[in-house]
């Protein structure tokens, strides 16, 4: 077992070698900056992007979406605490 990953990360892993952790953690990433540039699209131009796309603040799928980048910017805040091993690459 690789000492420079955790233990849930050597036991899920899909072809390639690559972790559904690391998926996990890469698709949070894009889904949280999304959110922050719809954020800076209200606070620019006051035109939120989310609600022009999906009907409105009160429509269930506009909900939808603001939870799951909730749920997105949530666990990014594990990605400051991480360890990440050092690749020797520059």
């Amino acid at each position: 077992m690789n000492k420079n990953i955790s233990p849930v990360q050597n036991y899920i892993k899909v072809k390639g070698g690559v972790s559904l952790i690391g998926i996990l953690d890469k698709v949070s990433l894009f889904l949280t900056i999304l959110g922050s540039l719809n954020w800076g699209c209200v606070g620019l131009f006051s035109f939120n992007v989310v609600d022009y796309l999906l009907g409105g603040p009160q429509s269930l799928l506009s909900r939808a979406v603001y939870v799951v980048i909730a749920a997105s910017g949530i666990w990014c805040i594990t990605l400051l605490f991480k360890d990440y091993p050092e690749t020797g690459r520059n």
